[in-house]
């Protein structure tokens, strides 16, 4: 269909003879006859007096057109061109709007898949630690593991002493055993500093278990593979849908 068709097609609709018509817009009968045979190709303000006195907006008027026949004949036209240009700039916006999402989206998968699969934020090994209980300053720190050899001077307490029945009942009472479990590894043994108001006290803990830790599944890490793996397909559509809706000229 060509504009002079599609313009005749509305006139025939809203019964309207060609003298009506060309009154209404101001030009010749005459001239609208040639307009709507192809004959001639409207200015743009007579252009716009033609659709807008025929109750069309500028897109009504292209929708049955061809869109090599609209960008081969009617790009003359001022609105016309600038309608295609809009659409142009729309057309480019949208489709680098969704490749960008989609690179994005795989850009983002794979490290999310990555840190979850190597538990690298959220670790999967579990560490048990135990302390004996509160240590003094000036105090060893494995005072309740090596308490015989604090002796003043690094000896031995004797162990038939007097002195040695006393220091092993004093490590008895002050025994106060703590367990922690942790996913952060803090070596086979590590000492903290204590919050007390009258002096510095310490606890030593040290790591149980000769297998060095175990292992405990995390479901964030399961929740980070599944998310990434989420984000590829989703980037993947996204290309997908770009060539479906926007294909190469």
């Amino acid at each position: 269909m060509t504009l002079g068709e599609r313009l005749k097609q509305r006139r025939n609709e809203l019964e309207l003879s060609q003298p009506a018509l060309a009154e209404k817009m101001g030009i010749e009968q005459s001239f609208l006859s040639k307009l709507e045979n192809d004959r001639s190709l409207p200015s743009n303000e007579t252009f716009r007096r033609w659709h807008e006195a025929l109750n069309l907006s500028l897109t009504e008027v292209l929708a049955p057109l061809g869109q090599s026949y609209i960008r081969n004949k009617l790009t003359q036209i001022a609105d016309i061109d600038t309608l295609l240009n809009n659409q142009q700039t729309k057309y480019l916006q949208q489709r680098a709007r969704l490749i960008t999402l989609s690179s994005l989206a795989i850009a983002f998968a794979i490290p999310l898949f990555y840190l979850g699969y190597t538990a690298s934020i959220f670790p999967e090994k579990q560490y048990e630690y135990m302390s004996y209980g509160h240590i003094y300053e000036n105090e060893s720190v494995d005072i309740y593991r090596n308490w015989n050899q604090s002796h003043p001077g690094g000896a031995f307490f004797s162990s038939n002493s007097e002195e040695f029945l006393a220091k092993q009942q004093e490590i008895t009472d002050r025994l106060d055993e703590k367990f922690i479990l942790t996913f952060e590894n803090r070596g086979s043994q590590y000492t903290e500093e204590l919050e007390n108001d009258d002096n510095t006290i310490y606890r030593t803990w040290y790591r149980q278990g000769i297998n060095q830790g175990s292992i405990v599944h995390r479901p964030v890490n399961g929740l980070l593979q599944g998310f990434g793996l989420f984000l590829v397909v989703f980037g993947i559509l996204g290309f997908w849908r770009e060539r479906k809706l926007y294909p190469r000229a």
